[in-house]
């Protein structure tokens, strides 16, 4: 645009002096964000950002209803195996069990994540945000491995070689940006919370379990042996363990929170029930289990 005569015209492209002051900024301002970067690495903040998000995924996971998480009839498992989200091995079930398994990728990713992880983690058969009756808000989740049968309890003289589908429950609270949450197992290592004893031959069914919409502490996890539909409930107690308590069969009780299950009278090992005290083994359709604090049986044991 031309000028006015007398006038000046403005030059408002920097000087070279101030485009190499411009270079010079920008690549501090590139080496300090890499220093950042690297620093929020080196001091695990940024794996620790990713394990709270996952966190906060698992806690407000919703399950679908009906989903199998576990079948070992060969036929059932055979067609979920079409199915490219099952396999036919998992890393925490024994060498030579056949079924048809789910291996949640949210849970499998958390795990990954995880630090306190030194096994294999099962499928999840149960896995979501519960609120104890005092209020206390953790993640729960209830594993499904698979043990072989064991010298003590599943191979006794004259009787057939049992083995044990436990459900290993914890909870954990939600961590933070400062610090993460030390799970709360039900039980401190192994035996897990729940044990069920199948003989050969026997076909089990797990399905995903479901958070009670009514009550913030409870869910539950169904499941079919033998053909045989059966539901196990669970409760977040105040002390961060976890109660399951299935709706039939005999149990014999450890104590408060791990028991024993066979889903039809007569099938438990006598090895437990001997190694149990004075605990004998109980009908829960007589003498249902309860979490901690129930009224009636406050999950503490006891006979018949």
């Amino acid at each position: 645009m031309p000028t006015a005569a007398g006038s000046e015209q403005l030059n408002y492209a920097p000087t070279p002096d101030g485009l190499a002051r411009q270079r010079v900024r920008l690549v501090l301002l590139v080496v300090l964000g890499l220093l950042l970067l690297a620093s929020a690495w080196r001091w695990g903040l940024i794996p620790h950002a990713r394990f709270l998000l996952l966190q906060r995924r698992c806690m407000a996971y919703a399950p679908p209803p009906g989903r199998v998480i576990y079948d070992d009839d060969p036929r059932q498992a055979a067609a979920l195996l079409t199915d490219p989200a099952y396999a036919a091995s998992h890393p925490a079930l024994p060498k030579g069990v056949s079924a048809a398994v789910y291996d949640n990728p949210l849970f499998r990713a958390y795990v990954q994540g995880s630090y306190r992880r030194l096994r294999p983690a099962g499928p999840a058969a149960f896995m979501h945000r519960r609120t104890s009756p005092a209020g206390n808000e953790r993640l729960v989740v209830v594993e499904f491995p698979s043990s072989p049968p064991t010298a003590q309890l599943g191979k006794e003289p004259g009787r057939t070689p049992l083995r044990q589908l436990a459900f290993r429950p914890y909870a954990e609270p939600p961590s933070t940006l400062t610090a993460r949450g030390a799970a709360v197992l039900t039980f401190p290592g192994d035996p897990p919370g729940l044990d069920l004893f199948v003989a050969p031959g026997d076909r089990t069914r797990v399905l995903e379990g479901q958070p009670d919409p009514a009550d913030p502490s409870h869910f539950t996890i169904d499941y079919v042996h033998n053909g045989v539909p059966g539901t196990i409930d669970g409760w977040l107690n105040d002390d961060d363990t976890v109660t399951l308590a299935p709706r039939a069969g005999q149990v014999v009780e450890h104590d408060a929170t791990y028991r024993w299950w066979s889903p039809a009278p007569g099938r438990l090992p006598g090895a437990i029930i001997n190694s149990s005290g004075t605990h004998f083994p109980r009908d829960v359709t007589i003498r249902p289990v309860r979490p901690k604090g129930a009224t009636g049986n406050a999950g503490a044991g006891g006979g018949e």
